[in-house]
């Protein structure tokens, strides 16, 4: 997770990274220690967790709220987001594409 400008960057349109911090630097700190973690089954909830997909979509009560909760949070105007972990062939596909589709949401 990063902020770049009024940007707030992130890998998955998951709310996962609530539960690793209530700031960037935060959440980046429980996922560096998740790496380096011998729990292996820690890691898989976590993995599962950011199979959620769409959490962020553009529907106003759900996805719509959650955006803006992670930009209140996170201090952010415009949330950028890559794709979630998928086991799907064609998910892994695209995510290994040289231009990954990008959702850009733009709120308030």
């Amino acid at each position: 997770m990063a902020l770049q400008g009024d940007n707030l960057l992130v890998h998955a349109d998951a709310m996962v990274y609530v539960n690793h911090g209530i700031s960037i630097a935060a959440v980046n700190e429980s996922f560096h220690r998740l790496m380096l973690s011998p729990d292996v089954d820690q890691r898989l909830r976590t993995l599962e967790a950011f199979m959620e997909h769409m959490a962020l979509s553009s529907l106003a009560l759900t996805g719509g709220q959650r955006v803006e909760q992670l930009l209140k949070l996170y201090v952010g105007k415009l949330l950028v987001h890559g794709h979630t972990p998928s086991q799907s062939h064609v998910a892994l596909t695209r995510f290994r594409s040289p231009a990954p589709e990008c959702t850009r949401m733009n709120v308030g």
